[in-house]
């Protein structure tokens, strides 16, 4: 009979990872956002290593506690993909408002150079 796969201390790092980033996400601390998405992708590269590892030597895959885990951190990510969609709409929406795009007929022909919105920021500072 072969041995379960026990990922648990891998998948314990990868909710950690997340709790660490939705606190990152309610601070707004992008340099935390940053530093805890790369230690998120280090543990899902470590752990797909290592379900791999165990695979070849003839291990069961995951317990169903941890594939029901898995699924949650899962549904974790896609919500905190969620929110950051909705926040970054939210900023298009107001930076349509703040800054017209150029082809607009207050600020020029389109095409002309320097027609993107971050542009018009620039030129007008």
């Amino acid at each position: 009979m072969a041995h379960t796969l026990d990922l648990s201390a891998h998948v314990g790092e990868i909710e950690q990872c997340l709790t660490d980033l939705d606190a990152a996400l309610v601070a707004g601390d992008t340099v935390a956002v940053d530093k805890v998405a790369q230690q998120l992708q280090r543990s899902l590269a470590d752990s797909l290593a290592a379900f791999r590892h165990a695979v070849a030597e003839g291990r069961s895959p995951i317990s169903p506690e941890l594939r029901q885990r898995l699924v949650l951190a899962q549904s974790r990510v896609m919500s905190q993909q969620a929110t950051v969609h909705k926040a970054g709409a939210a900023i298009e929406r107001t930076l349509d408002i703040l800054l017209p795009r150029e082809d607009s007929p207050t600020y020029g022909a389109p095409g002309t150079a320097g027609s993107s919105r971050v542009a018009a920021a620039y030129n007008r500072s």
